[in-house]
């Protein structure tokens, strides 16, 4: 009997050994996708900061004058035109998405456009969304998608991490932060639990597949 005790405790101990050299690299991994998943959801889709709540309930409407720089999800949208400017505006309704899409076009008697250097938009960066095709309804920090793209998780050492790959969407998501004056991109409860649940998952799939 004590035998059969002694060998089972050496068998656990190998197997434990085994999932903490061989393993430990795939679960962290699959935990770190589950993180960026949820995380990405909750900022880029859902509009929420760190706890849970709003960014913000919507976007600045006021009048303002925007360079082609406000223009990355669609440069085409780009009218460099004045106040004062012919415009003819026309809007509707994404059939799928439900999303409004503004279209802006110059009457092409208008010369000021070849010196004007923004677009004057009637309600401000509001308007600039709806311009290229973006929802307005809640603040979900999403434009031309390059912060959502440079959130990723990667291998340093042993460890793996979530960061934030450019230095340039790193200064951005700082900017934000701020702007905000709340948490965004600090991992939620429920991402942290999203990541525990999800390497335990893959701890009992190694243990199954070493039985």
């Amino acid at each position: 009997m004590n035998t059969n005790i002694n060998n089972l405790s050496n068998y656990l101990e190998t197997l434990f050994d085994t999932l903490a050299e061989y393993s430990e690299e795939r679960v962290t991994l699959i935990g770190a996708v589950a993180m960026e998943r949820t995380m990405k959801k909750r900022i880029f889709q859902d509009g929420q900061t760190s706890t849970g709540t709003l960014i913000s309930s919507g976007y600045s409407s006021g009048e303002g004058w925007f360079a082609r720089k406000y223009f990355t999800a669609r440069q085409s949208a780009f009218v460099p035109v004045s106040k004062k400017s012919i415009v003819k505006e026309t809007t509707r309704v994404g059939k799928n998405s439900g999303i409004t899409i503004r279209s802006t076009k110059i009457s092409k008697k208008d010369t000021r456009t070849k010196v004007n250097k923004t677009m004057y938009v009637r309600d401000g960066y509001k308007g600039v969304r709806e311009l290229q095709g973006r929802q307005t309804q809640k603040v979900d920090l999403k434009l031309s998608g390059s912060l959502e793209q440079n959130i990723t998780n990667v291998r340093s050492g042993d460890k793996t991490l979530l960061v934030i790959k450019s230095q340039t969407e790193i200064k951005k998501s700082e900017d934000l932060e701020a702007l905000y004056k709340k948490p965004i991109f600090a991992p939620s409860y429920t991402e942290q639990k999203a990541c525990e649940d999800a390497m335990s998952k893959e701890v009992a799939k190694i243990l199954t597949e070493l039985l």
